[in-house]
């Protein structure tokens, strides 16, 4: 019977892992622009909703956005943006380990640059410094506010970057 229990787990991690997607890379604007946003995500209803919000907002700024998934994030070099904007989830208080090995390596000087969104529940304390960390459910009604909250951060960390 023990068996059999830990057999069926072992199925149920491996469909679930199985069918975690990917997210796809990609950019919009002109890449020798001044306002550079990355946004490293992973997949889901919500996440996907609110990332789509986010760069449709953006839309009349003149910015250059890159999306890629969470996953790919330590290849990426924060010095040529001037916002990075992560969502992720959070769970027993934890951020998933790819953000956490991101954070780990982050320069404190670039710790200002950083959107953090995280979906969970409750509160998160992000404890990194200047982090601007965000939580939410995975409500859909929500994604317009949170979307219009990240939009209004990541303007202000461009017109940091750029003067105007």
């Amino acid at each position: 019977m023990r068996k059999s229990r830990w057999l069926v787990g072992a199925l149920v991690m491996f469909v679930f892992a199985g069918c975690a997607s990917q997210v796809e890379v990609i950019e919009r604007g002109d890449k020798d622009c001044g306002k550079r946003m990355l946004i490293a995500t992973q997949q889901s209803a919500f996440k996907d909703a609110v990332v789509a919000g986010i760069v449709d907002g953006l839309d009349k700024d003149s910015c250059y956005v890159k999306i890629i998934d969470l996953k790919n994030l330590t290849d990426e070099s924060i010095a040529h943006y001037s916002a990075l904007v992560i969502v992720t989830t959070c769970k027993i208080g934890r951020l998933n380990r790819h953000a956490r090995k991101f954070f780990k390596r982050l320069p404190e000087k670039d710790e200002g640059k950083v959107i953090l969104l995280t979906t969970v529940g409750q509160k998160y304390d992000s404890k990194m410094g200047q982090v601007d960390a965000i939580t939410s459910a995975s409500e859909m009604e929500k994604v317009g506010a949170v979307a219009g909250t990240i939009i209004g951060k990541v303007r202000t960390l461009f017109s940091r970057e750029t003067g105007s």
